[in-house]
Parts: C-alpha cells; structure tokens; sequence
C-alpha cells in the first residue's frame, strides 16, 4: 500500500509532503518532508527499524518496534483476526457518530454502526492519549481506504491523502 499527499497544521508554517508505505511482510515506512528536506521517516523493515529528525537517525528499541508493527500492516483489521484478546466494548459516540469499540490493549478502534467503516484510533499511554480520526473514504480497487486522517499528538495535523496505490508503487528500497 502506498499513499501521498500532504499534512498541515496551525503549529506547522507551511505544508508538508507525507508519504506512507506498507508492505504484507510487515514492513513500513512513513516520510514528512518540506521542500525536498527531510522532516521526519520512520522505517520499520520486518525485525529492525529507526527514526530521524532533523537529520539526526536513531535505531528503534524492541518495544517500539513491537508497537509499530501493528502499523506495518496494509489493512490492520486482517491482523486483527487472529487476536485472541480484543474485547467489543460496546457502542460510543465519537466524531458525532455512533461507533462500535473494540479495545486491545492500550488501543481503542471506532467503527461506524451506520457504514461499518473505521472512524478513529485512540492510544493511552502514559505521557497521555494520541488519536487518528478517519474520514473521506473512497473506493481504491474495490476497498475504501480513508482520504483524511486527523491525527492529534499534541498537536493537530490533518493528513490529505492524493494517491493510494494497492500492490503498487512499494519495493524494499523503501524500507531502507
């Protein structure tokens, strides 16, 4: 899975370029860049990863590498099949609809009664709470895939998505 478009933000002076890349053999790649300068990537390339800012690169430790994995998927609900521990925590509002959750872990996952489709991602962790929320689906070979994410880590970054691509457009150079 491959996606580009930009984010923006109030905290942000001008846009960024964002692209996000997946394969299915877990690997995974996320790049923010501004004017051709590198903003922010992080890769994940199956057992190893890093991150780098500003020019600065530091190597992922186990733990984060195991939180990210659940990102290195193309459609994480597959992954979510073989979950022994998700709980359905019943229906809650959020972004104005009606949502099923289901809970694993420190992660809750909002799915639409009315569409069915995913509404929003929320992690607790101790320095507080991230969220995504999805919005904007359109069908890409026959799956919908969200064409803005709200994404709140403190701040709030709107992502734009222009292009999605399905088993296309990814090579293991990317994960480099």
């Amino acid at each position: 899975l491959s996606q580009v478009g930009t984010a923006t933000s109030a905290a942000i002076p001008a846009p960024l370029n964002y692209v996000s890349k997946t394969d299915v053999s877990g690997k995974y790649m996320m790049h923010l860049s501004m004017n051709g300068m590198s903003i922010m990537k992080q890769v994940l390339n199956g057992a190893t990863g890093y991150m780098s800012q500003q020019g600065q690169k530091m190597d992922l430790d186990a733990a984060t590498i195991a939180e990210m994995k659940s990102m290195s998927q193309p459609v994480k609900e597959l992954e979510m099949l073989t979950k022994k521990d998700l709980k359905l925590n019943g229906i809650e509002k959020i972004d104005e609809q009606d949502a099923y959750v289901v809970v694993d872990g420190k992660s809750s996952s909002y799915y639409s009664v009315a569409t069915g489709l995913k509404i929003a991602d929320v992690v607790k962790a101790e320095g507080g709470e991230s969220s995504m929320i999805y919005k904007n689906y359109k069908a890409v070979n026959g799956v919908m895939f969200p064409h803005t994410v709200l994404v709140n880590l403190g701040i709030e970054i709107e992502i734009t998505i222009s292009e999605t691509k399905v088993n296309e457009g990814v090579s293991d150079a990317d994960f480099q």
